[in-house]
């Protein structure tokens, strides 16, 4: 499960590990969704062998249950 960004902010796409999309998946099985996020934290991270920074961000989800 990812989001693309808006092309006017940014190319970058951000994406759920895959442990996390399916914990979101099971929430919308149960009938919840997601309402709205909010960045938490941002963490960059280097990888030492092409010196490239990582940005790995930490949001805040909020989901809400529909009442069918």
């Amino acid at each position: 499960m990812s989001f693309d960004c808006p092309p006017w902010q940014s190319p970058e796409t951000l994406k759920f590990s895959k442990m996390f999309a399916t914990q979101i998946e099971n929430m919308r099985m149960k009938n919840y969704h997601l309402k709205s996020a909010k960045i938490n934290f941002i963490v960059y991270c280097r990888k030492e062998i092409a010196e490239q920074k990582i940005k790995i961000i930490l949001p805040e989800l909020y989901f809400e249950r529909r009442i069918d």
